[in-house]
């Protein structure tokens, strides 16, 4: 079985680690990563929304021949599937392009698209891009069963929900993991961020919440710790807890989870974060950490207070009482931790999606 996948960055950008190299790997094809950009260059040159004009024109004329040529190839040497992560050049669907998945279709070529944001309102397509791919498309994959209102009615046949998850961490989460939280629980309550600089702008406005908890714990003889792992700081000087600004790869991050004792996924509500699936929840799950999240999006379908607490707006009293109400009690705690990974192994496991992935590609289990 030969296998294209259409995608933005390297293999071990999240984006295609977790939505389809963790699958891909798993089965017996020869599978095929087309970088839109390659790395070296996207360090450069992207986004391109924040290049001078004439580099912007330089950098569209690059992409659109670089993946012209890829899919010239792939007419010349048929692939059994054709995914499309997101889109394949910015803005536009050019009528070449066009052209050369009509034939491909036309062959026999099997074409996913799959996204997992909400890409019309990030500008990455046009809404007449996004509808001519989705007609094109035999399969449509995405990340948040929300994400389907943007199809056309008539197409929404085509669509299929698969959350965003991690096929890693949830072999990491065992007793020992258990006894060295509750070893720290008495002492220092942990809690942790993970994510890009983007989102630094959502946590920063729970600053003054932590200062709250903070000196609530500080009083009961605890030390709070805020644990941010992102490729920046967050940069502030702490009163009333430790902050730690840890420099994100995946594998201090995962050794971080299985230290902290709550995660934490605040958004403001836009229509953008209404389009995130939900990821960092999901894999804090996965962990079994519970969880103090923003009620917004995705966030809403997967989150039940049996495992953490859901918090509109950023007041910080509000914030405050939700990450205190589990930590407050450590029966209460423990018990949304192994609520945590059982929720994720009943809803949003690894082993689910991939027999997905295998039904989907006819792969035999």
């Amino acid at each position: 079985m030969k296998i294209s996948v259409y995608i933005q960055g390297g293999i071990q950008r999240a984006v295609t680690y977790y939505r389809y190299a963790q699958y891909l790997r798993e089965m017996d094809a020869d599978v095929h990563y087309r970088l839109m950009i390659p790395d070296n260059k996207a360090e450069k040159f992207l986004p391109i929304s924040k290049q001078p004009f004439l580099k912007k024109i330089f950098i569209f004329v690059y992409i659109f021949l670089r993946v012209q040529k890829m899919l010239i190839e792939e007419v010349a040497n048929r692939p059994d599937y054709l995914i499309v992560s997101r889109k394949l050049i910015h803005r536009t669907f050019p009528l070449s392009f066009q052209w050369c998945l009509k034939i491909l279709k036309r062959r026999g070529t099997i074409i996913i698209w799959d996204f997992d944001d909400q890409i019309i309102y990030l500008k990455e397509v046009s809404q007449k891009g996004f509808r001519r791919f989705s007609q094109l498309a035999d399969i449509i994959t995405v990340g948040s069963p929300l994400l389907e209102n943007l199809i056309d009615e008539d197409q929404k046949q085509k669509v299929s929900f698969f959350p965003t998850t991690d096929g890693d961490m949830y072999k990491l989460f065992d007793d020992e993991v258990m006894r060295k939280r509750l070893l720290s629980f008495d002492n220092e309550i942990r809690i942790i961020w993970v994510g890009t600089f983007s989102g630094l702008r959502f946590l920063s406005q729970l600053v003054p919440a932590f200062e709250l908890l903070g000196l609530k714990l500080n009083n009961e003889g605890k030390i709070l710790r805020i644990l941010v792992v992102c490729d920046y700081p967050l940069k502030y000087e702490a009163e009333n807890f430790v902050l730690d600004n840890i420099k994100w790869k995946r594998d201090i991050a995962i050794e971080k989870m299985k230290e902290a004792h709550i995660g934490l996924m605040p958004l403001e509500d836009t229509e953008e974060t209404r389009g995130k699936c939900g990821f960092k929840l999901i894999q804090y799950m996965s962990i079994g950490l519970p969880v103090v999240v923003s009620n917004v999006g995705m966030n809403v379908l997967i989150m039940k207070p049996s495992f953490g607490r859901a918090v509109k707006g950023t007041d910080k009293s509000e914030w405050t009482n939700a990450i205190y109400d589990l930590v407050s009690n450590k029966n209460i705690w423990e018990k949304c931790c192994l609520n945590s990974i059982t929720e994720w192994k009943e809803n949003y496991n690894y082993e689910k999606n991939l027999l997905k992935w295998k039904n989907m590609l006819r792969v035999e289990s």
